[in-house]
């Protein structure tokens, strides 16, 4: 009777625990939902208000550029220039009766002249007084023009230079004094042609980068729409490439995407395994081609792909869903088990991807699906060349959607990262805590690898609630991290694994 007690206390124990779990991970989840959702207003605001800045910063240039505005500091620039012209007109000059009678009686008339050292003086002080009030100018408006502050002093000091210049010619000059309203406008004309040959060549001229974002409204949408389900997209008529389609994830996969009207080229090393697939698939109404091809093998893959082009049609689906698994330590590890696993769990996903995706790239339409493993997120001793190499074929992806994204082309890409999968690929795994995640039945994963094509998502950590782990991961300082993986078994998964057992 006591045995009967301990064993319904401890099994009531284990279900307050469960729920215990299960409503912490809830309310972790809707908390960063609701942290997405704030921030992705407050990104929403930000970009509002500097869009609106930038419109009220081309509004003032087209003015600037219709009008031919000048700075008030230019206008008072010229305004000293047309000073110097007016009292360098009213210096004295011979009367007008005795110029006449000097010239009726042979004379040459004289023509009083300062010396030329008081011009230089003179000169050289005027251009020193407008350096400086041009520099307390440019100081008292420091705060009204940050942007340009670099820009207007280099005009300053070269209209300052330039107007010594004329200054210096003028006085020298005893022919003919300008008038001071030509010299006025000619000076505006100066200062404005700078001003566009500087606005013109500098980089600040170029529109702000962040109106690229500002103009597209795809950056925040996604955020607002991240909570919400995504519609599926019809995949009848489409032709799917599945490599290890002979067994495990890769059959089911291949038998669920013939129902939904594939076509399906099966490839895999396991002849037998890949002709009952193919076989099951035709049986049932669907259509599917059977090669062998070992992905490791790189003049294979691009000999094998050609065939299969030219027997089924262009591919628009490729899953590199091929993998091994060696399951030793580090020091316990074959070197060439090593070399394989990366070689098909990852370097392979290189050749398949070359082959097919070109003609992807030509039509603009393709979708590229790489079965990597939540190992390649979560490490696991027992499983070091598995985990690093499920963590290449997962950046591998990620890398490949950025460079499509950055080439404006609607190729999707899509890497799905499943915890292990009762499919005897991982037989002997133990799973000690499964509230953080049980042993995973694989027609739920298959389901979801569909979806996942179906939806166009890209990164997809199964089951869900990993995604609640690895916030965990990036937020935790590793060594609370790691006592949060020995809680949870995660040192003790791989004591009795066995791996699939080959067939006689």
């Amino acid at each position: 009777m006591l045995n009967d007690l301990d064993d319904t206390c401890e099994a009531q124990f284990q279900d307050e625990e469960e729920e215990f779990f299960e409503s912490e991970t809830k309310i972790m989840a809707e908390e960063i939902v609701t942290e997405t959702i704030n921030f992705a207003i407050e990104l929403l605001a930000a970009e509002i208000r500097e869009a609106e800045i930038a419109r009220r910063l081309e509004e003032c240039q087209a003015e600037i550029s219709s009008e031919n505005l000048v700075r008030p500091s230019e206008v008072r620039k010229s305004q000293r220039f047309s000073k110097n012209s007016k009292s360098q007109a009213k210096k004295p000059q011979p009367e007008a009766s005795n110029l006449i009678n000097q010239t009726a009686s042979g004379e040459q008339p004289e023509l009083k002249e300062e010396p030329e050292q008081s011009k230089d003086v003179v000169s050289n002080t005027d251009a020193a007084d407008c350096k400086k009030e041009a520099v307390s100018e440019w100081k008292k408006g420091e705060n009204e023009e940050k942007e340009e502050k670099t820009e207007s002093e280099i005009e300053a000091l070269e209209s300052f230079e330039q107007a010594s210049a004329e200054r210096t010619t003028t006085n020298n000059s005893s022919s003919e004094i300008p008038d001071s309203a030509e010299k006025k406008e000619q000076s505006k004309t100066e200062i404005n042609t700078n001003k566009d040959e500087k606005v013109q060549g500098s980089p600040k001229s170029e529109e702000p980068k962040t109106t690229e974002i500002i103009s597209s409204p795809e950056a925040p949408k996604s955020i607002l729409l991240f909570p919400l389900p995504s519609p599926r997209k019809s995949l009848d008529g489409e032709v799917a490439l599945v490599t290890g389609a002979g067994s495990g994830l890769g059959a089911g996969v291949s038998k669920q995407l013939a129902a939904k009207g594939v076509t399906v080229i099966c490839w895999d090393v396991n002849v037998k395994g890949n002709i009952e697939t193919v076989n099951e698939i035709n049986n049932s109404g669907g259509k599917a081609f059977a090669f062998k091809c070992d992905v490791s093998n790189r003049e294979e893959v691009y000999a094998v792909a050609k065939e299969s082009v030219k027997v089924a049609g262009d591919v628009t689906i490729l899953v590199n869903n091929a993998g091994v698994v060696g399951g030793k330590s580090l020091i316990d590890s074959d070197d060439r088990m090593i070399l394989k696993t990366f070689e098909v769990n990852a370097i392979s996903h290189f050749w398949t991807t070359k082959a097919f995706l070109p003609k992807m790239m030509e039509k603009n339409k393709g979708h590229i699906v790489s079965i990597a493993s939540a190992a390649g997120y979560f490490a696991v001793p027992g499983l070091t060349d598995y985990c690093a190499s499920k963590a290449a074929a997962a950046h591998f992806a990620d890398t490949l959607s950025m460079e499509m994204f950055r080439d404006n082309k609607d190729i999707k890409v899509s890497w799905i990262c499943p915890y292990a999968i009762n499919t005897g690929f991982f037989d002997g795994f133990q799973a000690n805590r499964p509230l953080v995640s049980a042993i995973l039945e694989p027609q739920s994963v298959i389901d979801d690898i569909v979806k996942a094509i179906e939806t166009d998502a890209d990164k997809v950590l199964l089951p869900g609630r990993l995604t609640a782990l690895d916030f965990c991961q990036a937020i935790f300082p590793r060594k609370a991290f790691l006592h949060l993986c020995k809680w949870g078994g995660n040192f003790e998964s791989m004591n009795t694994f066995r791996g699939r057992q080959k067939t006689q």
